[in-house]
């Protein structure tokens, strides 16, 4: 061991050799002397940083090594320090370390060993063992992709000293606490065996420190009526498979997670066990070791579970509604089309006067009342086909003005009735917007003519278009009595209307509510948006978004 080098031997020793030695001896007093911390995440990084200063290898890492269900075992680092750029990664040497310890490894005298993983550029290993009493605790390693590191034997017997002082600081000892603890203890032992919830602490080491009766019950079948205290993780998840509560599988999978670390950003892993759905969460301690905890969530999951069913029988009654609603709709439209067709030529007499002036009147009233049923079952088809996802949207580039300019006659028709002054005001230099142009169209029409229907006699209505970072923004303003701000919430939800006594429509003209129902779905399967502005006794605004081709 290192005893035998002495300071006339050290000063013997070429000066190339005498700097990594003295650095290596210095690290090893450090560890006699600071007793207290261990093994902390910041103990082990502190040691990690002062092993790659006394070495100078591409890499210096302290590993904790695990045994596993399955091989190989599983490697942990719990401090590391890289010397330089482009050199070898603590993921390498930790496969390297890995690769090592699995049945049948190579061997290599010095615990020096040459890899070139995956056809990667070659690097060399050195790992020194860490042994706690009779087992196998973990390793010092070093890796280098220039040279093999630590080739001295003085330096090698160094490194043995460094991991026998580790061992020394790792190894664990028996403390009483204080007299006027125990009590404390007791009322925080109470406390946890009054939760529902399974609790056990594990040490450093990945031993039961401690336990909540809870989580006693959730591992029945470990050794039943024994005390698990010390119990290695190992162990106990190899009495899960022994009893057939996991397979060997699954149980291989959580070990690895919880003792690599990755455990703790698993926070919603729920596992079958006996039957039940339970939750697993870890949490690290700040001093080594983590809280586990164990919750049974078999209520959760199945109240989710008949959600989703009750969410796919709402589906399923949706469909077969718009299915039911798109059958009889087209099954009115034939009769209707032949009611509408006769009413209008015998309105306009094609073949003869019909002799009575009341029956004009009658005829009248037949042909309005038929065209407005049709428009309701044309309205109705159109929200069935959008809530069944069977309307088919072609994206193209095109100008809104093209679509302005192409239905502004019929839109001016409609307000020049009622005397209602309509203006567009498009921002030049619009870009194109990506959208389907028929449904665009669509969506136009509804939102200008919804604004002259409710606008009184004498107003006004504005079309105006602007561009809005990403999007265009086509606005739809009239200045008709506004709606309230309770009954905003409604507009755009099939089949609601407002109360529309107190507004001057005929009522014909009341509508279904369909229209903005079906220009709202329509303007979200273009990845837009449509809302709605509005103040009672101002007016109100429409803003249709659509996204502009880059």
């Amino acid at each position: 061991m290192i005893a035998r080098v002495n300071t006339t031997q050290l000063a013997s020793l070429p000066s190339e050799a005498q700097q990594p030695l003295a650095r290596l001896l210095a690290v090893a007093r450090w560890l006699a002397t600071e007793g207290s911390g261990w093994p902390s995440p910041a103990r082990m990084e502190d040691l990690a940083d002062r092993l790659a200063d006394a070495v100078g290898a591409d890499l210096a890492l302290v590993a904790r090594v695990h045994p596993s269900i399955l091989p190989p075992s599983v490697v942990s680092i719990l401090g590391s320090r890289a010397s330089r750029e482009g050199g070898v990664s603590a993921e390498e040497a930790s496969e390297a370390i890995a690769t090592l310890l699995a049945p049948g490894a190579p061997s290599a005298e010095d615990q020096r060993f040459e890899f070139a993983p995956g056809g990667s550029l070659r690097f060399f290993l050195y790992a020194q063992p860490v042994e706690v009493g009779t087992e196998s605790w973990g390793v010092i390693a070093f890796a280098d992709r220039r040279g093999r590191p630590v080739a001295d034997p003085n330096v090698a017997d160094a490194l043995r000293l460094i991991a026998t002082q580790l061992a020394e600081r790792l190894r664990p000892r028996e403390a009483s606490p204080p007299p006027d603890k125990v009590s404390r203890d007791e009322l925080f032992r109470a406390a946890i065996d009054s939760l529902q919830d399974g609790i056990v602490v594990w040490d450093s080491d990945y031993r039961v420190a401690a336990y909540n009766q809870a989580w006693r019950s959730f591992v029945a079948n470990v050794r039943p009526g024994e005390d698990l205290r010390g119990m290695s993780l190992i162990d106990i998840y190899r009495e899960y498979v022994r009893s057939a509560v996991w397979s060997p599988v699954q149980a291989d999978a959580v070990l690895r997670d919880i003792l690599a670390g990755r455990s703790t950003g698993i926070r919603d892993r729920v596992i079958q066990q006996g039957g039940r759905h339970v939750r697993i969460r870890n949490y690290p301690i700040a001093a080594g070791g983590i809280v586990g905890v164990r919750s049974d969530v078999t209520d959760m999951v199945e109240r989710e579970k008949q959600l989703m069913k009750a969410k796919e029988q709402a589906e399923v009654a949706s469909r077969a509604k718009s299915t039911f609603l798109a059958s009889v709709s087209h099954e009115l439209r034939t009769p209707l089309n032949a009611i509408i067709g006769f009413s209008d030529v015998m309105h306009q007499e094609v073949f003869g006067p019909l002799g009575v002036a009341r029956y004009r009147e009658y005829i009248g009233d037949i042909h309005r009342s038929g065209t407005l049923l049709l428009s309701l079952i044309n309205d109705i088809l159109d929200m069935a086909r959008v809530e069944a996802g069977k309307v088919e949207l072609y994206f193209e580039s095109f100008a809104i003005d093209s679509v302005v300019a192409e239905v502004m006659p019929l839109l001016k028709l409609r307000a020049d009735a009622k005397d209602i002054t309509l203006v567009a005001a498009l921002e030049a230099g619009l870009p194109s917007v990506l959208a389907d142009r028929r449904a665009t169209t669509q969506i136009l029409l509804n939102l200008v003519v919804n604004a002259v229907k409710f606008t009184p006699s004498g107003g006004k209505v504005d079309i105006r278009a602007a561009r809005n970072g990403d999007y265009v923004e086509i606005a739809v303003i009239d200045n008709g009595p506004g709606i309230r701000k309770e009954d905003l919430v409604r507009l755009g939800r099939p089949f609601e209307r407002l109360d529309l006594d107190a507004i001057e429509v005929a009522a014909e003209n009341k509508g279904t509510g369909l229209g903005l129902a079906i220009s709202r779905a329509l303007a979200e399967r273009q990845h837009g948006r449509l809302r709605i502005d509005s103040e009672l006794g101002r007016g109100t605004t429409v803003h249709l978004r659509l996204p502009a081709v880059r």
